[in-house]
C-alpha cells in the first residue's frame, strides 16, 4: 500500500469520527435547547404567579391601612366626643363652644 493511500485511509478515519463528534454536539445542542425553553417557559410561570401574588399582597396591604386609618381617626373622634360629652355633663354651665368650634374647624365634627 503507497504512502498516499495510506493517509488517506487515516483521514478518512478521522473525518468519521470528527463527524460523530459533530453529530453528538448537534444533538447535545437540540436537547440543550428543550431544556433552556422548559426552563424559560418555568421562569415566566413563576414571575407571573409571584406578580399575581405580589398585587395581591399589596392589595391587603392597602385595605390593612386604610382599615388601620379609619379605626384610629374613629377612636380619636370617640375620645373627642366622650371627652365633650362628659365636661357638658359635669360643668353643664360653662361655654364650651370653642371645644365644637375646634372640632367643626378641623372637619371632625358637626353638632349642630
Amino acid at each position: 500500500m503507497s504512502k498516499a493511500i495510506g493517509e488517506a485511509i487515516i483521514l478518512k478515519s478521522h473525518l468519521f469520527r470528527v463527524r460523530v463528534q459533530v453529530q453528538d454536539l448537534k444533538e447535545k445542542v437540540k436537547s440543550s435547547d428543550e431544556l433552556i425553553a422548559r426552563l424559560q417557559k418555568k421562569l415566566k410561570d413563576v414571575k407571573v404567579s409571584h406578580a399575581s401574588k405580589l398585587a395581591k399582597l399589596k392589595y391587603e396591604l392597602k385595605t390593612k391601612d386604610k382599615e388601620t386609618i379609619n379605626k384610629e381617626a374613629n377612636a380619636y373622634v370617640q375620645a373627642h366626643s366622650n371627652l365633650l360629652t362628659e365636661m357638658l355633663k359635669r360643668y353643664p354651665n360653662n361655654d364650651f363652644t370653642w371645644l365644637e368650634k375646634l372640632a367643626s374647624i378641623s372637619g371632625l365634627f358637626n353638632f349642630s
